[in-house]
């Protein structure tokens, strides 16, 4: 149990160091852990962190897609597959 406590520690640490960078850059980090249940309500929990990401959850739906078609844009590049699809992610924005 104390090893999984010092783990904890040093991974809260290290996103705290990570937060402290990412606040000074313009850099946005998408974290998404796609286990499909094959289930009909299937759900995927999905993390925005970075400069001007809002907190907190959204009001629109987020997919696979539509977070990579969201980088997409961000970043200027060309849709690709099923991305085309779908529309950006733009609630998680700071206005």
């Amino acid at each position: 149990m104390l090893f999984v406590v010092a783990f904890l520690l040093q991974l809260a640490g290290a996103i705290g160091v990570i937060q402290d960078v990412l606040a000074s850059r313009a850099i946005m980090r998408a974290f998404t852990w796609d286990e499909d249940d094959n289930g009909e309500n299937n759900q995927i929990p999905t993390i925005f962190h970075g400069a001007n990401v809002k907190t907190g959850a959204y009001g629109e739906p987020v997919t696979d897609y539509s977070v990579l078609f969201t980088l997409e844009q961000m970043y200027g590049l060309n849709t690709t597959g099923n991305a085309a699809t779908v529309p950006a992610v733009t609630d998680i924005w700071v206005h």
